[in-house]
C-alpha cells in the first residue's frame, strides 16, 4: 500500500501538483539555515529528520558549508530530493524508529507532519 506522501509525490512529479517551495519559502529559510550554520563548525553534518523533496530546508542547509543527511521513508520523496538537492545525503528510513543517522552535529525536523503507523489509522 502506498503512503499519502508518496502519492503526493508522484503528483508533483507528474506536475498535478506544483512545488510548494516557491522563492518565497526557500527565502524564510536563509535566516534560520544561516543562524544554524553559524553554531557549527564548517563542514558540520547536520540530520534533516523528515526531509521529504528536500526543500526548502535541506537545500538551504547544504548552501551553508553543512553537510546534510535527508532523513525521509517515502522513495518517492527522496528520489525528487536525489534531483532538487544533489549534494546532499539522503537516506531512506522512518524518523520515528530510533535515533538519527550518526555522526551528526545537530538534527533539524522543519514542516514534518506527524503520520500515524497504518494501524492507527483503522
Amino acid at each position: 500500500m502506498r503512503s499519502h506522501v508518496d502519492v503526493q509525490g508522484a503528483l508533483w512529479r507528474g506536475g498535478r501538483i506544483r512545488a510548494v517551495a516557491s522563492a518565497e519559502d526557500l527565502s524564510r529559510y536563509a535566516g534560520w539555515a544561516a543562524e544554524l550554520a553559524g553554531l557549527l563548525p564548517d563542514g558540520a553534518t547536520v540530520a534533516d529528520l523528515g526531509c521529504g523533496i528536500g526543500l526548502p530546508a535541506t537545500r538551504a542547509l547544504t548552501g551553508r558549508r553543512l553537510r546534510v543527511i535527508g532523513v525521509d521513508f517515502s522513495a518517492v520523496q527522496l528520489a525528487r530530493a536525489r534531483r532538487l538537492v544533489p549534494a546532499a545525503r539522503l537516506v531512506q528510513a522512518d524518523m520515528r524508529a530510533g535515533p538519527a543517522p550518526s555522526p551528526t552535529s545537530a538534527p533539524t525536523c522543519s514542516g514534518t507532519t506527524p503520520t500515524p503507523p497504518p494501524t492507527a489509522r483503522g
